[in-house]
């Protein structure tokens, strides 16, 4: 190779560096735009689950009861996970695990109590993820 060519080269590398980091650090911000579009998604669907236990006066069978709080406790890890250590979500995931024991202990005015506990918590955590959301 010819010696203008290696300059040549060695040129448009150094000139494509930061057009790169640019595309990169653009990338990583889409990707933390979509991490809190699902917390927030998960945190409204675990909203509805809780509300429907909470508010619910139909009569709910004990199999209805522990799949609520199946998918309660799934979104809750979901949420932990996707919210890297948030207080709100660690706060959310110890309260969902008691309402499912107390669930599992058959104790359902308890779970509604624990329920009615846990959605100040839940809704803190979905107005953090919509307001780093709007910036």
């Amino acid at each position: 190779m010819s010696r203008s060519a290696r300059w040549t080269l060695i040129i448009l590398c150094v000139c494509a560096l930061p057009v790169m980091a640019q595309e990169r650090d653009r990338y990583d911000r889409d990707r933390r735009g979509d991490r809190r579009d699902r917390i927030a998604e998960d945190a409204s669907r675990l909203a509805a689950e809780l509300h429907d236990l909470q508010y619910e006066r139909v009569r709910f069978e004990p199999g209805v009861w522990r799949s609520s709080a199946n998918e309660a406790m799934a979104l809750a890890n979901r949420l932990y996970d996707e919210a890297g250590g948030r207080p709100e979500a660690n706060e959310i995931r110890l309260r969902i695990r008691r309402l499912r024991s107390e669930v599992g202990r058959g104790d359902y005015d308890d779970a509604r109590r624990i329920a009615a506990d846990t959605m100040p918590f839940v809704h803190r955590l979905s107005e953090w993820a919509r307001r780093d959301e709007r910036r």
